[in-house]
């Protein structure tokens, strides 16, 4: 979101007009320098940069990132937990099994 606004955008896009901006879109702050947009304006004055908000890391469970194959345990994944009781459809299905990222992905900021 554009910080202390809850509008959001992300990257190479036009964010929704603010009250700053004279409510036109303007460039999401997180955009690459020199990115070259259509927006309606330029980022309002006082604008928040990218290196004003923490760093983010936003994560899919592609290609079992955060959840391990099913049946699959030690030796080859000793840290996969299984979580009986929870279905998991990917790949032909069975018991949710967490890799050890999954396991601890409550723990971090996100």
């Amino acid at each position: 979101p554009y910080p202390g606004r809850g509008v959001m955008c992300a990257g190479e896009q036009c964010c929704p007009g603010i009250e700053e901006s004279g409510n036109m879109t303007f460039p999401c702050p997180s955009a690459r320098p020199g990115w070259i947009h259509a927006c309606q304006t330029s980022l309002p004055s006082g604008r928040p940069t990218a290196t004003d908000t923490p760093d983010c890391l936003c994560t899919f469970d592609v290609d079992r990132t955060l959840t391990g194959k099913q049946g699959v345990l030690a030796p080859r994944c000793p840290a996969n937990k299984v979580v009986p009781k929870v279905q998991d459809t990917a790949y032909g299905g069975g018991v949710l099994t967490l890799s050890a990222v999954g396991q601890s992905y409550a723990q971090t900021f996100c």
